[in-house]
């Protein structure tokens, strides 16, 4: 090997500058815009290649809130619902700080987006502060749905006597929206509903109205206008998928996550739909005997569900039995509450005053069978005494036996003389 130099020297290198070591290195910002203002910050991301794929769409995103006719910058958001939820549920950060001042509670806002907007209602605010210069604002919206069920709304007290179609009881109980000009896309088969099968006692309007779509199989959701739609939780029935267009065809261009894995879940073939006598009556007779008169006394029958009922019985053939109607019974209990949960000996139809003897719980919602109340409060683990004063209901009948024996009563179906 030959070189030019010797191998024992050394090789120098150097590095020269055009400023003193000891001088401070002087640095600059430049901003496009007044610091002054509170402007929006602008980002701009470029790209240096083609974008061959013709179907590719460039989307500059945005988006802000249009509230009272003020159009409010917002630096980042989210927006997201569940499959089986009604509501759509929104998280927007603030990009002005003056604006959340404007924003109230309660209040509704449009989130608006380059291809959709969506109608909310604000149900929360929030401000942290990391730092004396890092502040950030933002705020919780969700569907105008929302504000028919408690908390922002009240429950509903209701019993459906007559027949009714699914779809009219549904737009009854969302008569809060309706009136507002919101209107229902009814996707689902309609059917009647016979009388007595539907009531609410101190119930959820949205639950209740979720109850009655899922029986067809039937989901309730907001749209992003703040529209209502009913519709199938499974539009498209399996047989159907070979003759089916997509909505949506996803490529190997498209950017998404996808996993594999089998799961167990019980399959059916077969449906019975009944009125759901099937499942069972809860329904209550009680005797009450007369003072003055041993062989004749009043029979009281608390139909659960409530729904059309006549009387029979399997004793002596002069037993007679009288129809006297629907009459209001005045009831009062001292309930005992277990873990935020009590039951009374009659269905409530009304309650009319409740007074804590122990621990105060809060306020109770009713379940649909009109006997289970229930608080959520954690007070004393839910334990405590109750006096309820409520108002029930029940068919009476006069009843006349010409001797002594106990008597086997038989509470059917339907009016007397109906086939």
């Amino acid at each position: 090997m030959s070189c030019g130099y010797s191998l024992q020297s050394y090789v120098f290198t150097g590095h020269s500058v055009g400023y003193a070591l000891n001088e401070r290195v002087q640095t600059e910002l430049n901003a496009p815009y007044d610091l002054t203002h509170n402007n929006r910050s602008l980002k701009q991301l470029r790209a240096h290649f083609d974008c061959q794929d013709q179907s590719s769409r460039v989307v500059m995103l945005s988006p802000y809130i249009r509230y009272q006719g003020l159009e409010v910058s917002v630096e980042s958001f989210s927006v997201s619902s569940d499959e089986r939820s009604p509501y759509w549920l929104a998280r927007i950060e603030l990009a002005d700080p003056l604006s959340l001042n404007r924003l109230e509670l309660g209040e509704q806002i449009e989130l608006v987006l380059p291809q959709v907007s969506f109608v909310l209602r604000i149900d929360g605010r929030a401000l942290s502060r990391s730092a004396p210069s890092n502040v950030r604002l933002s705020i919780t919206a969700i569907s105008p749905l929302a504000w028919l069920a408690p908390p922002h709304g009240l429950p509903v007290s209701r019993s459906w006597a007559e027949p009714v179609w699914a779809s009219e009881a549904v737009a009854e109980l969302l008569a809060g929206l309706e009136s507002d000009g919101t209107a229902i896309d009814w996707q689902l088969e309609n059917w009647l509903i016979p009388p007595g099968k539907l009531q609410a006692i101190q119930a959820n309007p949205l639950e209740l109205v979720s109850q009655i779509v899922a029986t067809a199989g039937g989901l309730l959701e907001s749209l992003p206008d703040g529209g209502l739609r009913v519709r199938h939780l499974f539009p498209l029935t399996p047989v159907r998928y070979g003759e089916s267009i997509p909505a949506l065809t996803v490529s190997d261009h498209d950017v998404f996550e996808w996993g594999d894995a089998d799961e167990l879940r019980p399959d059916y073939d077969r449906i019975r739909i009944s009125d759901g006598s099937s499942l069972g009556r809860q329904d209550q007779i009680e005797y009450v005997a007369d003072e003055h008169d041993r062989h004749s006394g009043l029979v009281h029958v608390i139909p659960q569900p409530w729904r059309v009922i006549t009387l029979a019985h399997t004793g002596n053939i002069d037993t007679r039995i009288s129809a006297c109607g629907i009459v209001e019974l005045t009831e009062t209990e001292l309930l005992e509450f277990k873990a935020g949960r009590a039951s009374s000996r009659y269905p409530i139809d009304e309650l009319i005053s409740m007074r804590w003897q122990y621990a105060e719980l809060g306020p109770i919602s009713i379940a649909t069978d009109g006997r289970t109340l229930s608080t959520l409060t954690t007070v004393c683990g839910g334990y405590s005494l109750a006096q309820v004063h409520y108002r029930t209901r029940a068919y009476t009948f006069q009843v006349q036996h010409p001797q002594q024996e106990s008597i086997q009563f038989l509470v059917l179906e339907g009016s007397e003389g109906s086939p």
